[in-house]
């Protein structure tokens, strides 16, 4: 099978094909039927940590910018772009921005069908691709958690599509080529990770010589507008902006292995067996061997669009090496290349004589739903988590008003009406920072640590407390984060009272 730059002349997006409509009504059952399960794996998702910043920022732009105003570990677009979602009640402000990477989560599954039927793949291997898609576990936890991660994979497929479409038509408009570095600089300014696959991409477009001098003008001015609001906000306050995006990754996360034991993560072996691991859950490992072995053999297609694929590919997979240690989530940036890949291998028929690789990429599809099952399972037993959040943030507002709370967990209670202390708007991700490191974190934030919790509280006793999240012990505190907040409570007579989940406790000030 060889690949032609050129755009097919007759190839169609599935939705607009058919002259009685069949496959428009196929496709658009698919994309809800696609809604309706990341719809169920949102509500039976567990609270991750994580949302804690995330969530906390969104409820925060109702009162200043990242960096400037209060504490973000990542570059800004995220905050920016869902900042309506601040008016949101609390625990509703949880679902609306799950909802919103739900949304997101579908229609980079979208980009990806329409690229690849712009690009001439029938529609059995498009639709192929978007389900395996569908059953990766790092996809769906992107499009079912309130993280940073959906909306910058949403605008990544998008430029990664235009980016295409420039190569298969070198007599494109400008404006084609804007966008496209629109959308990929944008996708670096929701996740700095996002950078790499843009650069490596962009490079491959610039050594390919593919566009004319007046395209990659275009293309560069889409670039720096879609890093406008990283750059605005840098100048606004750069010490701030370089700790929360370049010195927090970097330092801390080291920091916090060492504490809990668990160096051993962050040796190259480990983090590659980790990536592996996580591939596996779903079809991406499998298809990761395929396009590589393909190229390999020298039958990964012939012309540009394949070679610019493989650059962002390599680009993502730098990304998802770097961080320390690795999770599932920076597996994300790799989907989009590596399913558009996938879907025009797939669609050499000569690839599937037999029946070896579509059993075994059924089979790595349900070992990518096999977590969600279990989380449904648990969600059955004892209720939807996010359900259970909802009534929990109701449960504090009943008892403690608009008072800031001090918790580690500021997205169970986030929302209009309710406050969480601000020294805590980064969850527990900036409370754990040990010194000299801590010295480091800008005195802008006023943020607190460890270190500074008796005399900090001490100063300014809180209205509440609300603990239960972080349980995790720890060198020098054999009951967590959590148990640090609960020993001053305790100290200080403060009460405390299970929430409806169970989950969490929220402590109230003595009687007077």
């Amino acid at each position: 099978m060889e690949w032609s730059v050129g755009v097919a002349r007759g190839a169609t997006a599935p939705w607009r094909t058919g002259a009685g409509g069949a496959r428009s009504v196929r496709a658009l059952v698919a994309t809800m039927l696609a809604l309706v399960l990341l719809v169920g794996v949102m509500l039976v998702a567990p609270i991750d940590h994580d949302e804690s910043q995330y969530v906390a920022a969104v409820a925060a732009m109702r009162h200043g910018l990242p960096y400037r105003d209060f504490a973000f570990l990542q570059t800004p677009l995220h905050p920016l772009l869902f900042a309506p979602f601040s008016a949101l009640p609390p625990g509703w402000l949880v679902v609306g921005l799950r909802l919103a990477n739900l949304l997101c989560a579908v229609g980079t599954l979208v980009v990806l069908g329409n690229s690849l039927r712009r690009h001439g793949v029938a529609r059995g291997p498009t639709a192929a691709a978007m389900l395996l898609m569908l059953t990766c576990n790092a996809f769906l936890f992107a499009g079912s958690v309130a993280r940073n991660d959906a909306l910058p994979m949403l605008l990544f497929a998008g430029g990664l599509a235009t980016t295409l479409r420039l190569a298969g038509d070198r007599a494109g408009r400008p404006g084609t080529a804007a966008l496209a570095g629109l959308l990929l600089a944008a996708a670096a300014s929701a996740k700095i990770s996002y950078a790499l696959p843009a650069a490596t991409l962009g490079v491959a477009l610039l050594m390919l010589r593919l566009l004319s001098l007046r395209m990659i003008l275009a293309f560069a001015a889409g670039g720096l507008a879609g890093l406008a609001p990283t750059i605005a906000l840098v100048a606004i306050a750069p010490a701030e902006a370089w700790f929360g995006i370049i010195d927090y990754s970097v330092i801390a996360p080291q920091q916090w292995r060492l504490l809990v034991g668990e160096t051993g993560m962050l040796s190259p072996l480990a983090k590659i067996g980790r990536l592996a691991a996580f591939a596996a859950l779903g079809p991406a490992l499998l298809l990761l061997i395929v396009v590589a072995a393909a190229r390999l053999r020298g039958r990964g297609g012939r012309g540009a669009i394949p070679l610019l694929l493989d650059a962002a590919l390599l680009g993502a997979l730098l990304a998802a090496y770097l961080p320390d240690p690795t999770y599932r989530q920076y597996l994300v940036p790799l989907l989009p290349p590596l399913f558009l890949r996938a879907g025009m291998l797939l669609s050499d028929r000569a690839r599937l004589r037999g029946r070896a690789l579509p059993v075994a990429l059924a089979g790595f599809a349900l070992i990518g739903l096999a977590p969600t099952a279990m989380a449904a399972r648990d969600a059955v037993r004892r209720g939807s988590p996010v359900l259970a959040l909802i009534r929990d943030a109701h449960a504090v507002l009943r008892a403690v008003g608009d008072a800031a709370v001090v918790t580690l967990a500021p997205e169970r209670i986030a929302g209009a009406g309710t406050r969480f202390d601000p020294r805590f708007v980064a969850g527990p991700f900036l409370f754990r920072i040990m010194p000299p490191l801590a010295a480091r974190i800008p005195p802008r934030w006023a943020v607190m640590v460890i270190a500074d919790t008796d005399r900090a509280l001490a100063a300014a006793p809180p209205a509440a407390l609300l603990t239960g999240t972080e349980p995790r012990p720890f060198l020098r505190h054999p009951h967590g984060l959590d148990g640090v907040l609960e020993g001053w409570a305790l100290r200080h007579g403060y009460r405390p009272r299970r929430l409806p989940s169970g989950d969490a406790l929220l402590w109230l000030p003595p009687r007077r």
